[in-house]
């Protein structure tokens, strides 16, 4: 994926999320310093919207970042992919160095 395909996918899901809150996006626009109007012409593609200021409007509308970035780029999210290593046992070796942190710790060889 093309770095413009990504730009269209995120706002298109931040337009998705900006019409399930429709009667509160004005609040959302202040709590992040913005006019009134702002994210819709930003979804419209009449604006543009920066890094910062895109966390900051999922965060005042409570998305959960990780969630909202695999879903919007089609990718599994860290968690998704952690329990996929454990599907297939890649889990092991880390656990193995784990159990082996945790006995040098308890013989205080660390």
């Amino acid at each position: 994926m093309n770095a413009d395909t990504a730009i269209e996918r995120i706002l298109d899901a931040l337009a998705s999320e900006i019409r399930r809150r429709h009667g509160h996006i004005g609040e959302i626009e202040t709590s992040i310093g913005r006019s009134r109007g702002y994210l819709s012409k930003v979804c419209a593609r009449e604006w543009q919207i920066s890094l910062d200021v895109l966390m900051s409007a999922l965060e005042a509308m409570d998305i959960e970042l990780d969630g909202f970035f695999a879903t919007a780029l089609d990718v599994a999210p860290a968690s998704e992919r952690y329990l996929e290593e454990l599907d297939d046992g890649r889990e092991d070796q880390g656990l193995a160095e784990i159990e082996e942190l945790t006995r040098a710790f308890e013989r205080d060889d660390l």
